[in-house]
């Protein structure tokens, strides 16, 4: 397929009657680089190469797929985009929420009166590589607990 056809291909998925689709661009896209966190969503570029994979792979396989029936591919590629779009862009947001083992920990049982505050030395982590060996043991600061009270974080902030 020259570049020629590949052009005209891809005007003709987003002109006409491509409310939904362009809608679910749309939607994926807000989603993508103001919704998901940094963790869920990546760097600029990984958000950018997501959004791509989904429309060119989802919508390339539903039209691959389609072919062999002689009718314009046009429509499945619009679904298999869109679908492929929902679905990676859903289990993105499902997962933005999972803090995993390693990521900052929250006090669970700290009362109103006292307020905690992230350790600065391992920034919450629990624990902090050796400069000598590189390997992990837990921080000396917070006791591998990753907060700290307000008196101990300025203590250790000066």
């Amino acid at each position: 397929m020259n570049s020629n056809k590949l052009v005209n291909f891809f005007k003709e998925v987003y002109s006409k009657n491509a409310y939904l689709f362009i809608g679910i661009n749309i939607f994926s896209l807000i989603i993508i680089f103001f919704v998901l966190s940094k963790e869920a969503g990546g760097s600029f570029l990984m958000r950018v190469f997501s959004f791509l994979f989904c429309v060119l792979v989802g919508g390339g396989l539903m039209a691959l797929w389609a072919r062999k029936s002689n009718e314009s591919l046009v429509v499945p590629f619009r679904r298999g985009a869109s679908i492929l779009l929902i679905f990676f862009v859903g289990i993105a947001w499902m997962n933005d929420g999972y803090k995993s083992p390693y990521s900052s920990r929250t006090n669970t049982n700290k009362s109103a009166s006292s307020q905690s505050y992230t350790c600065p030395h391992c920034n919450g982590l629990g624990r902090r590589t050796n400069n000598i060996t590189g390997q992990f043991g837990e921080c000396s600061s917070c006791g591998g607990d990753g907060r700290v009270t307000q008196e101990q974080y300025n203590r250790l902030t000066k």
